[in-house]
């Protein structure tokens, strides 16, 4: 494992560009929110929920606390993923800026692919990926699997070349939850705000001792100040729980990239 600060760099995107990915590795970079990049040593980029607007300030519903890292006609990526129809996860502001200066594929459930396409998002270059769907997208094998949040909202697990990735998007804990166990995750990012519709930081703990990440990265904090928790306690209540997994914090200024070797 390791971190590449972009800090010395002009812009996110150049890092992302730049960054060369070893054999059984993974690059994983925190956006904000919900929202990642990831990186194959392909050099294959994926977006999940990219929310590089104040389009939810401009609702005036929250206040945005976290700076944008990249601006979405910047964006060069294979594939965006969106885990479900709301401002912060599918945003026409981010998804119109990438599309327009790309030649980027959109991929999420039914409602997701239905936003996108009244957006005028073409529909040659939409993949509808709906709850118990696994699709090869972009060289990537992708499972969609079940979230409690929205009627039909996903999570998504990745396979990495063998290195299983999973992505809970917003969801409260749930018992179905332990059926991911099945795919056997490495790495799991997990939601902990615990405000409409996401597990708290106690739920988080608890969902990772069932799955048995071995490396579990807390996110959905920090860019709302309505809506925020802290990550911190995540870890120490993950430390105190004597749980195995290896809890680690990302930030904006840092590519985190995951060594299957190293592990």
């Amino acid at each position: 494992m390791g971190n590449f600060d972009i800090k010395r760099e002009k812009t996110t995107m150049e890092v992302i560009n730049k960054v060369i990915i070893k054999k059984n590795s993974v690059g994983i970079f925190w956006i904000g929110q919900g929202g990642f990049i990831f990186k194959t040593p392909e050099g294959k980029i994926i977006f999940v929920d990219p929310y590089l607007s104040h389009s939810v300030e401009k609702k005036g519903k929250l206040t945005r606390l976290q700076k944008i890292t990249i601006k979405p006609e910047e964006v060069r990526a294979d594939l965006v993923l969106c885990t479900h129809n709301h401002l912060d996860h599918t945003d026409p502001e981010t998804l119109l800026g990438i599309y327009k200066v790309s030649s980027t594929k959109f991929a999420g459930p039914l409602s997701v692919c239905k936003h996108m396409k009244e957006l005028g998002i073409e529909k040659n270059r939409l993949i509808q990926i709906n709850r118990g769907e696994t699709k090869l997208i972009e060289g990537i094998k992708i499972s969609a699997v079940y979230a409690k949040h929205t009627e039909d909202s996903v999570g998504y697990i990745f396979n990495f070349n063998n290195i299983i990735v999973y992505l809970t998007g917003d969801t409260e804990y749930d018992p179905k939850l332990k059926k991911i166990k099945t795919y056997t995750p490495e790495i799991m990012l997990v939601c902990i705000n615990g405000k409409w519709g996401n597990m708290n930081i106690e739920e988080a703990v608890k969902l990772t001792k069932e799955l048995e990440p071995k490396v579990v990265i807390p996110m959905h904090y920090g860019m709302f100040k309505e809506n925020t928790a802290n990550p911190e306690e995540f870890i120490e209540l993950l430390r105190k729980s004597s749980i195995s997994s290896r809890g680690i914090i990302l930030n904006s200024t840092k590519f985190f990239i995951y060594s299957k070797a190293q592990n």
